[in-house]
């Protein structure tokens, strides 16, 4: 607490309907009196470099959860709106390839999705399934099926432009509320970026190009990847996956 949670690491976020003079004076007769300092710098961290390889806890839980892990953009990467255009396609949505094959048409996995994880120097994109032990090499073999369709021919032209759309509409959704606002504007602030509008933010997202998206994909594939399991699963079995995963994609 001494030494991050202090005055100059502080930041305030207000949203919605208020009087401006009224909360700063509440602020400053309150917050505004809480002058702990620390001589103590942050760090800035080099860029991180993504690692191959795989880690695996063996427990007995009735279901075994399996992460890939791929490149992603860092959060201050031009390519981190077309990242998410590209996500939704693979399995960041009910309609996406990995969630319309794997779970839905081969009833392989209990549940099956993709997510982008973007930090200030790093960033990763994971593949995330839980399924029964019985079919673990059966559901990966489908989702390299499908990775492997996406490396040689990329996404659809309809894809791209109904998940630009949906990344849209989550946007307008998301900003909706003045808590959410208030958490988008914070999180700006801290890292010293450009606080934008809800319509500054579409405007960047329609201006998301096909070809950008194609480099993205083209990222996703080249770089290093990884993969961790937890549930009933073994070293060779998880060192099977990885190989595959290695085999086939970098093949």
């Amino acid at each position: 607490m001494k030494e991050f949670y202090t005055s100059e690491n502080m930041i305030i976020s207000v949203a919605g309907n208020f009087d401006q003079e009224d909360v700063l004076k509440k602020l400053n007769n309150t917050i505004g009196e809480y002058n702990n300092y620390t001589e103590n710098d942050f760090q800035i961290f080099k860029p991180i470099v993504n690692q191959t390889g795989f880690k695996f806890k063996k427990k007995e839980f009735e279901q075994t959860h399996i992460d890939l892990a791929f490149w992603g953009p860092d959060s201050n990467s031009d390519l981190n709106y077309a990242a998410h255009v590209f996500n939704n396609v693979l399995a960041g949505t009910m309609s996406s390839r990995l969630f319309q094959k794997v779970r839905e048409e081969k009833g392989l996995v209990y549940s099956i999705y993709s997510q982008i994880s973007s930090y200030e120097n790093a960033g990763n994109t994971t593949i995330g399934f839980s399924l029964s032990h019985k079919n673990l090499f059966k559901a990966t073999e489908v989702v390299i099926d499908e990775l492997l369709k996406i490396k040689e021919k990329g996404i659809t032209i309809e894809e791209f432009e109904n998940s630009k759309k949906h990344l849209i509409g989550n946007i307008v959704l998301n900003t909706e509320t003045s808590d959410a606002y208030m958490s988008m504007m914070a999180k700006e602030l801290l890292f010293k970026r450009k606080i934008k509008t809800v319509e500054e933010i579409i405007d960047e997202i329609n201006n998301v190009s096909y070809e950008d998206v194609s480099t993205v994909i083209d990222l996703f594939f080249t770089n290093k990847k990884s993969v961790s399991s937890v549930g009933k699963i073994d070293k060779t079995s998880i060192n099977k996956i990885y190989n595959l995963i290695i085999e086939k994609l970098e093949g």
